[in-house]
């Protein structure tokens, strides 16, 4: 097993000099901190801060304000579920920081440990997924972010492009990209017709707020959820790297994060965007610590109901479409409710493809399909298994 704890530095001791009270997180957390390096023995999430050079000189981290918060908060849950490795800085190039985040969550993912990292740029999304190229399978992405990420990969590294630079990679394990609470005008139309092409999902930020179960589906099909805080509007978060008039409620945001807990397929998470020298009175530290908060409160609620294996627990459900052209299948879980229907996938391409033959969807799919319509989940879905 690889020693992690090279990467790290503690994080501030201060945060846990103080008495918890029973069941708040910071009683039930091992913390790199004023103990030694936590073990991650029996633990299922690991927070991860990562720390910019900026951030450095002026000894104030995004990571710490949000534990100070994060810590305080009540939650019923196992001890050491949660586990606080410490800091990652920045290196002295980007290769190098680059280099300590993909070998900490690569490790992390192989041991079936959530890594929970915390950050100020949106591009280091991109080596959150570069993590995954070794363990050699193929992987969904849901980024929730006021832009889509497509940009020209000729130009630097940043936030708005970093899904460009993954599509050049060779070799590629992105399956599906999906952007959540896009805002239209903030984006060209040329980088949304390009994610069309790809067969690629979005869902604009209209569409989520008329209906949130809408954005459910996506994120419960995701391997990586990054979430950049900017999607929130200034009114309800302050401290942004980004701040817009429009975007999501505090509400929405929670709800999104615990969608991504409770997802059996989830394998890393990150938060990006927060700014603590913009957060005057703490509030913004407070609602990116009860999106943690629900993240973690999700995952105590998960299924186990993905239909893997046997499809025994699912009520199964057979459509014809397009005068017997098409059949769908659908699976609804007994135990949760959830919907997911099965694409067919190339004879030849049956291990590459597996974990991606059933796709989440809603109820309203299924309906869809009855009345002899494809849903669009499931042609986007075909397009890619071509």
């Amino acid at each position: 097993m690889r020693d992690l704890s090279i990467f790290f530095r503690p994080t501030n001791a201060s945060l846990f000099d103080r008495e918890w009270k029973e069941f708040q997180i910071g009683s039930r957390t091992e913390a790199f901190a004023n103990a030694g390096f936590p073990s991650c023995e029996n633990c299922k999430i690991a927070l991860v801060g990562l720390v910019s050079k900026e951030e450095e000189a002026i000894g104030i981290t995004a990571a710490d304000h949000i534990r100070e918060q994060l810590y305080a908060l009540y939650l019923k849950a196992p001890e050491n579920l949660l586990v606080d490795l410490g800091n990652i800085h920045e290196g002295e190039t980007e290769e190098d920081t680059a280099y300590a985040l993909t070998e900490v969550i690569s490790e992390l993912v192989k041991r079936k440990i959530i890594p929970l990292v915390i950050g100020i740029d949106t591009r280091y999304t991109f080596y959150q997924y570069k993590a995954y190229e070794r363990l050699e399978q193929l992987v969904n992405v849901v980024s929730i972010s006021p832009t889509v990420s497509i940009g020209d990969h000729e130009e630097p590294l940043s936030g708005s492009n970093f899904v460009s630079h993954v599509i050049v990679q060779k070799p590629n394990v992105l399956f599906n990209y999906c952007n959540l609470a896009h805002q239209t005008y903030l984006n060209s139309p040329v980088n949304l017709d390009l994610l069309d092409k790809l067969f690629f999902d979005s869902l604009r930020l209209g569409e989520m707020q008329a209906d949130m179960k809408k954005a459910e589906p996506y994120v419960r099909n995701a391997d990586i959820v990054s979430m950049d805080l900017s999607a929130v509007r200034y009114s309800e978060f302050h401290a942004a790297a980004t701040n817009l008039p429009n975007g999501l409620y505090g509400e929405e945001i929670c709800q999104l994060a615990r969608y991504a807990g409770m997802s059996d397929k989830l394998t890393s998470f990150s938060l990006w965007g927060y700014t603590p020298l913009e957060d005057n009175n703490g509030l913004s530290a407070g609602l990116a610590a009860q999106v943690i908060w629900c993240l973690i409160e999700g995952y105590l609620h998960r299924k186990n109901d993905f239909p893997a294996g046997t499809k025994e627990g699912y009520t199964k459900y057979r459509v014809s479409l397009q005068g017997g052209q098409h059949e769908l299948t659908f699976y609804k879980s007994d135990k949760s409710g959830r919907w997911w229907v099965e694409v067919p996938y190339p004879p030849d391409q049956k291990f590459r493809f597996q974990r991606h033959q059933l796709v989440p969807c809603l109820y309203d799919d299924y309906i869809c399909a009855t009345q002899n319509t494809m849903p669009d989940v499931w042609w986007r879905a075909y397009q890619k298994l071509l």
